[in-house]
């Protein structure tokens, strides 16, 4: 369980800083520990605490270690237990830039919460994303964090899964009316057919200004495109085909047909659109699964054990924004748009200074028991 943390920020060895939450977890077994300044922790075995010679896991710590303090006085271990005994410990989750924070005074790496290699986005990138709480909830499964409003442009994209309580059935609504596009509602599900499923898309598009939709129709997502625009006679159906080898917009087939080259494409200008803040995001999950959206051969996929669907719609609509018939419908010129973001930033980022801050936090929050 993640508890996400939008108020507080926390005591680490840069200043003090924002975080991104607070992970629980359940071990069968902790480390004890007593500092000779009279801190205790309790933590995990690999858990990683600052030494005069590096970051050392806690079941490697030794009596002549000497340990960093938030006082800069520092200790020693006094004493080291293992108990074999369940607990419950807890973690920070992404503390700022060198990934620390102090808990009863000793200092910690936190959490390894975009730990991943070969991500498709920027370390640095994924490190500064942040997330907001949506505006509210319907259904238990659609995040609305910008709720529809008759002035603006949407776009929604579909990547729809079997419903067996595996790979989720996903929908991003896109705010297209100028840049930057944002993100405005998500909805991800896993345990819907796709003939109830489309019924969800539908009142989604009809929410959102009966907004354009794309929906991924290379397998049981045709089920979904057919549905919405056979049966409930939706008009805004996007539509694609083959162009002297090109996949592009058109009105032979009611959705899009993922190929290796259109998901290359659209993984290429996701990026582009990330990096280059032309796409804003503001949901928690969908950061969490570019955070393990990795390289695997010459494409990219969610690394063993997570997700990548929600990735998915937003690959879909970074290849559709290639389109000129998204050019034209947006009246954005959109390359234009972006090399002056690019612009923007190395201007920004060229004038950036900093001021560091040795003084007596705030507020810090202290955590007794840790991962």
């Amino acid at each position: 369980m993640i508890k996400y943390n939008t108020n507080y920020t926390i005591a680490t060895s840069n200043c003090l800083e924002s975080f991104l939450g607070i992970k629980k977890i359940t071990r069968n077994s902790y480390i004890h520990l007593k500092f000779t300044n009279s801190s205790e922790l309790k933590c995990s075995e690999d858990h990683k605490i600052m030494t005069d010679s590096g970051f050392k896991s806690a079941k490697d710590l030794k009596k002549t270690d000497y340990i960093e303090t938030i006082d800069n006085k520092g200790c020693f271990i006094k004493s080291k237990r293992r108990i074999r005994k369940k607990i419950e410990l807890y973690d920070i989750i992404d503390s700022g830039i060198n990934n620390t924070y102090y808990t009863n005074g000793i200092l910690s790496h936190n959490c390894e919460f975009f730990g991943s290699s070969g991500t498709l986005i920027s370390g640095p990138k994924l490190q500064v994303l942040s997330f907001k709480d949506p505006l509210e909830i319907r259904k238990e499964s659609l995040k609305i964090y910008e709720l529809p409003s008759k002035d603006k442009s949407y776009v929604v994209i579909v990547d729809t899964s079997e419903g067996m309580g595996k790979d989720y059935s996903a929908i991003s609504v896109i705010d297209v009316t100028e840049l930057p596009y944002k993100q405005v509602a998500v909805y991800r599900r896993n345990d819907l057919i796709p003939m109830i499923f489309a019924d969800e898309v539908f009142h989604i598009c009809k929410l959102y200004n009966e907004a354009f939709c794309m929906v991924e129709n290379n397998s049981v997502g045709a089920i979904v495109a057919n549905i919405l625009f056979y049966e409930y006679e939706y008009d805004n159906m996007l539509q694609s085909g083959n162009k002297n080898g090109e996949t592009i917009v058109n009105t032979k087939s009611v959705g899009l047909r993922q190929s290796p080259k259109t998901k290359a494409i659209g993984c290429a200008t996701l990026k582009t659109l990330i990096e280059s803040d032309s796409l804003i995001l503001y949901d928690f999950d969908t950061i969490t699964e570019l955070s393990s959206f990795i390289k695997k051969g010459s494409s990219y996929e969610a690394e063993k054990n997570k997700t990548d669907d929600i990735v998915m719609t937003l690959v879909m609509f970074a290849w559709l924004t290639t389109q000129p018939y998204f050019e034209d419908y947006t009246n954005t010129d959109i390359k234009g748009a972006i090399r002056a973001n690019y612009a923007k930033m190395d201007e920004y980022n060229s004038l950036i200074f900093g001021f560091f801050n040795n003084g007596i936090p705030e507020e810090i929050i202290d955590l007794t028991m840790i991962k």
